[in-house]
């Protein structure tokens, strides 16, 4: 049992930071009751077992009284962006200066905020949805591209125009080279254009789609047409392979 006055650090899974129910009501009451005043969020590949998402709390036990004990929690992510592997790129001491600096244990009062170590206010801890502790702000690099991902909607969209031209097999005789150009940049320039064509707006003739979509586009319509073209519909129907 910790004692008053007693500093202790323990090593919390990520859910523990955000589940509702009694996680929140241990939450509220580790905030009030002690002086929380670090999170540090560890990297992932550190652990055994892959995907294994932690951290390290630090917190003092205190008297009671009726004033919350945390004014400031500090948080540093020790995660994002940053990639270690138990054989490869093993997490060491190094990697940890800049934590331990920041942490600051002769006077942990005077700290200074930088890109990966944050404070964050009791009130505005508590107002927080399920009192979630569970807090980043660094933008992940890995997820930069997604923002160009389609979405699922215009994937929908474009199916429907595939199914659409695909339909009777006996189409595919008659479309050629030319055709399945026109067909594919169609698809494209309508993913491009979802919101003004629902709206009837007239688009520039030479905006151009992202690269990423024609290739994605491109590689649904080579399959395809590689598989159904004229020539191999011909030699199917007259029993060749």
């Amino acid at each position: 049992m910790l004692k008053i006055n007693g500093s202790v650090a323990v090593v919390i899974s990520d859910n523990v930071l955000f589940e509702g129910g009694a996680g929140e009501t241990i939450r509220k009451k580790l905030l009030a009751e002690c002086y929380v005043h670090t999170l540090l969020r560890l990297p992932t590949g550190i652990f055994y077992a892959l995907g294994v998402k932690a951290n390290v709390i630090f917190f003092d036990r205190k008297s009671g009284r009726e004033e919350p004990w945390t004014d400031t929690h500090w948080i540093y992510n020790l995660r994002t962006n940053l990639h270690f592997t138990l054989k490869e790129n093993p997490l060491s001491f190094e990697d940890l200066k800049d934590f331990i600096k920041s942490y600051n244990p002769e006077n942990r009062r005077k700290r200074s905020a930088t890109e990966r170590f944050k404070p964050y206010k009791y009130e505005d801890l508590i107002k927080r949805d399920k009192v979630c502790l569970d807090i980043f702000w660094i933008k992940d690099k890995s997820l930069e591209d997604s923002e160009n991902f389609l979405e699922p909607d215009v994937i929908a969209g474009a199916i429907a125009v595939f199914k659409l031209q695909s339909s009777n097999f006996q189409g595919y005789m008659k479309i050629s080279k030319r055709n399945e150009g026109y067909i594919l940049y169609l698809v494209i320039w309508i993913t491009q254009n979802k919101d003004s064509v629902k709206e009837g707006e007239e688009q520039p003739h030479d905006a151009g789609p992202p690269i990423s979509n024609i290739l994605l586009f491109g590689i649904i319509f080579f399959f395809n047409f590689s598989c159904f073209s004229p020539e191999k519909l011909r030699r199917k129907k007259g029993g060749e392979k």
